[in-house]
């Protein structure tokens, strides 16, 4: 099997639990890389970003994200290939400088994101701007939690947290 990740697809190991977190599972110190997609998680955030794979579907591999980040920090390469050998046991990372890192395959089994999904009917879609969000989000404390609240797609969204209350218009909205 064979991925390429761009820079996009490389921040997605970030996603992934720290060694040094003892509330998730040690698995989630893993990204899930195949069927055109990397996928990374740590318990209570979850992201999937669809790349390209070779074959687009059928296989995967599971590698510590730490080694990603580490051969990304050290090489600070944009776009990187990431290329597993016949028995599936070990990948050949390479960047576009041609630097190269053998890493093992983890012959584990990733936990089911898709169960994480509702299968109840969406009451709406609101499409906020990244940007926006990005901006509103830079106001708040770094701790604690953020609290969302929706009243209809066509209404500003509410972002709250401790002495800090922020409202977004959405951008797009899909009934």
């Amino acid at each position: 099997m064979r991925a390429i990740l761009d820079e996009k697809a490389i921040r997605v190991a970030h996603a992934a639990a720290l060694a040094s977190d003892e509330r998730t599972m040690p698995i989630l110190e893993c990204v899930v890389i195949g069927n055109g997609a990397i996928i990374a998680a740590d318990g209570f955030l979850m992201i999937k970003r669809s790349i390209t794979t070779e074959p687009p579907t059928g296989s995967t591999m599971l590698i510590k994200a730490k080694v990603i980040l580490d051969c990304h920090r050290q090489w600070k390469s944009k776009l990187m290939t990431i290329e597993s050998d016949k028995d599936n046991s070990s990948a050949l990372i390479r960047d576009e400088n041609e630097n190269t890192f053998k890493a093992e395959i983890l012959d584990k089994v990733y936990p089911n994101y898709t169960i994480l999904f509702p299968k109840t009917k969406r009451e709406a879609y609101v499409a906020l701007d990244i940007r926006l969000l990005k901006k509103a989000l830079k106001t708040f404390d770094n701790k604690g939690f953020i609290r969302v609240k929706i009243w209809k797609p066509d209404m500003p969204v509410e972002l709250s947290a401790e002495g800090t209350k922020g409202m977004i218009m959405p951008t797009y909205v899909e009934e």
